[in-house]
């Protein structure tokens, strides 16, 4: 097997499949190597860590058909120190991969190939649809502000996010429990059915940063997984049903105004270097007359205020609540860009500090339990 191809092509490539080596605590150390596959004008690069598989298909000149499995941080490291033109070598179940780039030459130990365990990945028969890029790419990186981390049995569906598909619109949704983030797209092209699937965080992960015109979403009873332009990645298929997040939506928001978006964003930062000495993060969100207050307090380093010009009239009802600063500037982030973002409290203040925050437009939303709320959900 002789390979030429471009430096920058085999470490963008390296980049994207370097996700799901596993590097530590591998039964089988197989799992930290990336297998290199040679056909006609291509290679195509794997890592799997049985949970999920990417894999990557380049250009490249060839001399046929060839493997070879190589461990997947040294072949990474020796291609980021080099550049140019790489020419890689490895004869049929040989001992070592050679790589050539100008006058230097090294050679990588080859791993046995049976014991790279097989990836399989749905067909193009069981593609369930083509979304165009740019939007599915908007509405991953909005979900992704509230995937869940906890992949305990119960909740390890909230490592993802549901995409339910009626009538031409598609809706993201993502939950870990206290935070909620949705993204809509109106106008899908015409042709895709109904449908509702969970797509996996190394599946959205993707999602967000591919930059193809269109990605293909693909399934079968096991696996789900994406492709776009020559990369692909798969996951294991949630059995659990999603849940029905939007039935614990508040419908009705009294309190009502609007700030700057690049402005929220920036208090909060400077709220977290107080906050985040605290093990919850704590913020006090309040109103005073036409400004958004935002106060934190930690005995080992100090107190910090930030008020916030509200853009408009100030509303006529009342805010004061505390939430988790990581979770509200994850929220605010989603918003940076807009000079009005709207703000929105459904709290009555009949129970204080009780309801649910709302930030962003329709398209891109995102809601924020309070800490009190965060902690009834979780104790009960």
């Amino acid at each position: 097997m002789r390979i030429i191809i471009n430096q920058a092509d085999m470490a963008r490539a390296l980049g994207r499949v370097g996700r799901v080596v596993m590097f530590r605590g591998a039964i089988n150390p197989a799992l930290a190597g990336v297998l290199i596959e040679a056909s006609k004008g291509m290679i195509r690069l794997s890592a799997t860590d049985l949970e999920t598989a990417v894999r990557v298909a380049v250009p490249a000149e060839t001399n046929g058909r060839g493997r070879a499995l190589v461990s997947y941080r040294s072949l990474a490291d020796l291609v980021a120190l080099l550049s140019g033109e790489l020419v890689l070598e490895a004869a049929a179940d040989g001992p070592a991969l050679g790589i050539s780039s100008g006058s230097g030459r090294a050679e990588l130990a080859a791993m046995k190939l049976d014991d790279f365990p097989e990836i399989e990945f749905p067909g193009e028969e069981e593609r369930l649809l083509a979304l165009p890029g740019e939007t599915l790419r908007g509405m991953a990186r909005h979900a992704l502000l509230a995937v869940g981390g906890d992949t305990s049995p119960s909740r390890a569906v909230l490592t993802g996010a549901r995409l339910r598909i009626t009538g031409g619109t598609a809706v993201l949704v993502a939950s870990d429990g206290v935070r909620v983030a949705m993204a809509s797209a109106d106008g899908l092209p015409e042709g895709i059915a109904d449908l509702e699937v969970v797509l996996p965080r190394p599946v959205l992960d993707e999602a967000a940063r591919q930059d193809e015109e269109l990605v293909t979403v693909v399934a079968n009873d096991r696996l789900v997984g994406m492709v776009s332009g020559g990369v692909g990645v798969c996951s294991r298929r949630f059995t659990d049903g999603y849940p029905t997040v939007e039935d614990y939506l508040d419908k009705e928001y009294p309190v009502q105004f609007a700030v700057g978006g690049g402005d929220l964003v920036a208090a909060l930062e400077r709220v977290m270097v107080v906050a985040r000495t605290v093990e919850t993060r704590p913020v006090g969100v309040s109103l005073d007359g036409g400004a958004l207050v935002l106060t934190a307090e930690a005995p080992a380093v100090g107190s910090v205020t930030e008020r916030i010009p509200l853009v408009g009239d100030p509303p006529a009802g009342a805010l004061d609540a505390k939430f988790n600063t990581a979770y509200l500037l994850a929220g605010a982030r989603g918003c940076a860009a807009l000079e009005a973002c709207p703000v929105c409290w459904s709290g009555t203040g009949e129970t204080p500090g009780a309801g649910q925050l709302r930030l962003g437009l329709d398209g891109a939303l995102y809601w924020a339990l309070p800490m009190r709320a965060q902690r009834s959900a979780t104790h009960g």
